[in-house]
């Protein structure tokens, strides 16, 4: 029987203005993340600015007011589950692992020192996602034509060289491709297609944050939150090819979605 060994990452917003969802209360907020926890997600990621087309970014003050309601009572609530907080601030990220957080995800395009010095100093877990611009616009993308199975391979050689060097070890490391970030619809299922030539190193660790992005626009014509079948479809393919995080909104679907893919995949006498 073939082995999935994917992992569900619940996405939580607790922005005013996420394509997708958001504009929830802390109580609200703290009673969504339960739910996520009970339909089986393994990883809550917290995020508190939007990095959609066109979004407004905010300081690192502002971050903060609307994630310190959340964080600690989170913590207390939920001690069985890893909590994640995507950010591009240092200082934030700081705040965060005081609070007890598992990971940061870091949303910049590049992990500037204050960071890297500040996940060095812990054991968190440090993802990395790989963009040209946050947030992201249709003018800057990877060139026509270009490989972009062979981009990220290159780009998590240079990424993990220089974490190295930082003092974090290859073992924190997950990798997010950053589908939506730099990459036009063509080259995003390009890059799906690609998995087997992504996955023939085995010693790394991806993320693939796909769920209701807008490159399914190129096979339906749906809003962001009825793209939720497409999303199911893609993480049961991902997950067929061992991608260790499925960053997901619908976690109850996405765990179908795996069990389904996993009972085919089945070999029976």
């Amino acid at each position: 029987m073939l082995e999935m060994r994917s992992r569900i990452v619940g996405i939580v917003n607790v922005t005013p203005d996420s394509f997708s969802d958001g504009g929830r209360d802390a109580a609200a907020t703290l009673a969504h993340m339960e739910r996520l926890a009970e339909e089986g997600a393994d990883v809550l990621d917290i995020g508190a600015e939007s990095t959609r087309p066109n979004a407004q970014l905010i300081t690192p003050e502002e971050e903060w007011q609307r994630l310190q309601p959340v964080l600690g009572e989170a913590r207390k609530r939920l001690p069985y589950i890893q909590l994640s907080v995507d950010t591009r601030h240092a200082e934030t990220a700081r705040r965060a692992l005081n609070e007890g957080v598992d990971w940061i995800n870091d949303v910049s395009v590049t992990p500037d020192d204050a960071m890297l010095k500040v996940i060095a100093h812990t054991t968190c877990k440090y993802v990395v996602m790989h963009a040209l611009s946050v947030p992201p616009t249709k003018e800057h993308t990877l060139p026509e034509g270009v490989d972009v199975a062979q981009v990220m391979l290159a780009w998590s050689e240079r990424t993990l060289e220089r974490l190295s060097q930082a003092g974090i070890s290859k073992d924190r490391v997950i990798l997010d491709p950053g589908i939506g970030f730099g990459k036009t619809p063509e080259q995003t299922w390009d890059l799906l297609r690609k998995l087997p030539i992504i996955q023939k190193n085995l010693t790394l660790t991806w993320l693939y944050g796909h769920s209701r992005k807008s490159f399914f626009g190129t096979v339906g014509d749906g809003t962001a939150t009825a793209r939720d079948m497409e999303t199911h479809m893609v993480s049961a393919y991902l997950a067929a090819h061992n991608i260790a995080y499925l960053r997901v909104h619908d976690v109850a679907g996405t765990r179908r979605a795996i069990a389904v893919g996993k009972h085919l995949a089945e070999k029976r006498d």
